[in-house]
């Protein structure tokens, strides 16, 4: 037992650690290396009429820049005679020079890959950047296929992907905000809008929920799921987008941006249900081919959603509905086939999915591969052995190909948890069980808000002025730049406080 209590005191004397500038240069040293504890944390004396020391964290920090601007100008100046502050910015090349009075913000900031000077005498510092982090470079979107716009997409730097942004938005009113959010470790979030367009009371409350955040972040998904309205729900809340053109539509509309370092997917807060299934693409082509397509994406999500549930209840409930020719032909498909019909669609859905996860998590060579002959080996032994209709598996395919028109990746995964829900309905309960599942989907829908605005805007409510833009797209000159629900005025709803 005694050992146990030695070990518990010894793990809350390193947790409690205190770090604090006393002006007496060996101390703060002598503290900071114990708070660290770290091999990359490396301490330059700088010695002469001034005692002076830059502490930094080797793995951070550009050891070129460093030398050359920071402590080669201070060894030069601090050999000829004492530096006063003035004295310490001016004889600094780095672009970012700060002066530091609080505990805080000096590790924060070292652990920003600043350089920080610690001065024998003083209770303050300066921190001069000389960030080094190791990023990718800027490349295509991954999960958003560019057919006609912009190649580029963000990375894994939060200031790469804000440059991206800012270069393509030239506005004074573009306003960028960073909160650290996390107790052990802290991540940083911008969130992103223009004033005068964003509803105050819009950014407010993005603000307030990033702000009570007390966990680390490593991804734009964990943010998402802390400051959702409705965390229970499978529809997406937050659009995730990797381009800068969707961002900046985004923000000249009146919507806010929230990037998450470490993560190259930015978040569009509000998003409605009509906002998932338009991609960029739509603005960029004529009106007539784009509403052509946006007609044909509506159908491809219904047909993801409710196909196999229509087909099992008219071929185990409702066969009278197929005509006469049509309905021998099945009878005859389905001869030898031992399961039911619900089976069968449960048995080739589940097929479906194992090939698509399959085809994503192996690499892109293999992983198409086994997407493709998977998929083609898979459905012909399952017709030969005996096992499914062909019917069968040509309704599988549909949905599973409708599925795949939906660029919203986030949403596509909702509609495949609630394809099967619904399939568990129609198969009980026939057509009513189908009625039922669909009016709970409409109803779920209606009770969904994304920062205060119904989920379902601009159709419930109803506002003429942006159908415009939600069903077929009109000519360009006859769609709102700013949709009528985004404007500044009042928010409809605010969401419960916990």
């Amino acid at each position: 037992m005694r050992l146990f209590r030695r070990r518990g005191r010894s793990a809350r004397s390193s947790e409690t650690v205190d770090f604090s500038l006393t002006g007496h240069l060996e101390r703060d040293l002598r503290n900071l290396e114990q708070l660290f504890s770290s091999h990359d944390l490396t301490i330059r004396r700088i010695s002469g009429k001034a005692e002076l020391a830059v502490a930094f964290l080797s793995s951070l920090c550009n050891q070129d820049i460093l030398e050359r601007d920071v402590i080669a100008p201070l060894n030069r100046e601090a050999a000829e005679r004492g530096l006063a502050r003035e004295d310490l910015l001016r004889c600094i090349h780095t672009g970012d020079v700060r002066r530091i009075l609080d505990e805080t913000e000096l590790l924060e900031l070292l652990l920003d890959g600043f350089a920080v000077i610690l001065m024998d005498g003083r209770r303050e510092a300066l921190a001069a950047c000389v960030e080094d982090m190791k990023r990718r470079d800027i490349s295509k979107p991954i999960t958003e296929v560019v057919i006609r716009g912009s190649h580029e997409a963000f990375n894994e730097s939060i200031i790469d992907s804000i440059s991206l942004i800012r270069r393509r938005l030239a506005t004074e009113r573009f306003r960028i905000e960073m909160i650290k959010v996390g107790k052990v470790a802290k991540s940083r979030i911008a969130f992103c809008y223009i004033d005068g367009i964003a509803r105050p009371e819009l950014v407010e409350e993005v603000r307030r929920r990033i702000q009570r955040i007390e966990k680390f972040i490593f991804d734009s998904g964990n943010l998402e799921q802390l400051i959702a309205d409705h965390p229970l729900t499978p529809f997406p809340q937050l659009y995730y987008t990797e381009r800068p053109d969707k961002v900046v539509a985004s923000l000249l509309e009146g919507r806010v941006i929230l990037l998450t370092d470490g993560s190259p997917y930015a978040l569009i807060a509000p998003t409605t249900l009509f906002d998932l299934l338009h991609p960029s693409e739509d603005y960029y082509f004529h009106f007539l081919p784009a509403s052509a397509i946006r007609i044909v994406r509506y159908i491809s999500a219904f047909f993801a959603l409710f196909l196999p549930s229509i087909y099992v209840v008219i071929v185990m409930y409702r066969p009278e509905l197929i005509p006469t020719e049509l309905f021998f032909r099945l009878i005859a498909q389905r001869e030898g086939v031992p399961l039911p019909t619900v089976l069968e669609i449960f048995l080739m859905e589940v097929s479906f999915e194992l090939m698509r996860e399959a085809g994503i998590r192996l690499p892109p060579p293999a992983g198409q591969a086994v997407s493709i002959v998977g998929a083609l080996i898979v459905g012909e032994a399952m017709i030969n052995a005996g096992l499914v209709a062909p019917v069968t598996v040509i309704v599988t395919a549909t949905t599973g190909l409708s599925s795949f028109t939906i660029s919203a990746f986030h949403l596509s995964y909702g509609l495949r948890v609630l394809r099967f829900l619904i399939l568990l309905f129609a198969a009980f309960i026939g057509i009513f069980g189908l009625i039922i599942a669909t009016f709970l989907i409409l109803l779920h829908l209606l009770s969904l808000k994304s920062f205060g605005f119904p989920y379902l805007s601009p159709v419930v409510p109803g506002r003429s002025g942006d159908w415009r833009d939600v069903f077929i797209r009109f000519p360009m000159p006859f769609v709102q730049r700013q949709p009528v629900f985004l404007k500044n005025k009042p928010l409809l709803g605010r969401r419960r406080r916990r």
